[in-house]
């Protein structure tokens, strides 16, 4: 897992670049289980300065997820989501499937899957004020 304060490359989705450097970035690689799962919340929410507001955890290099492990990424990235955290998963694979009503709040804070870890970045940080 690596975690970083977010992409600085070019996207279709143009905002500040301040406001890219303040979306914390995880990313998870190989095959997650339970505590994998629990490592990679620990450190989505370590990572993301509690003023930001936007997370996203990228999970293009996870090579398998069990059940529990889905279960447990799904119920903490709801939770951030309930909480008003702007998140969004990289997650070309679709090995992530959102529970129905996941992060429905509003357009501001929805859970939002994307092909890209720039795209997910760009769209979390679109999103936050300046």
């Amino acid at each position: 897992m690596t975690a970083g304060p977010g992409e600085r490359r070019r996207s279709r989705h143009r905002c500040p670049g301040a406001r890219r450097e303040r979306v914390a970035v995880v990313a998870a690689q190989g095959a997650l289980d339970f505590t994998a799962a629990e490592r990679v919340l620990y450190a989505l929410d370590e990572a993301r300065p509690q003023e930001t507001g936007a997370a996203v955890l990228d999970l293009r290099q996870v090579t398998d997820i069990d059940s529990v492990a889905l279960a447990v990424l799904q119920s903490g990235l709801g939770r951030l989501v309930e909480g008003g955290v702007r998140t969004a998963v990289a997650d070309p694979a679709g090995r992530l499937v959102l529970l129905p009503g996941a992060g429905e709040q509003d357009e501001r804070t929805a859970l939002r899957p994307f092909d890209s870890r720039e795209e997910a970045v760009a769209w979390c940080a679109s999103g936050l004020a300046d």
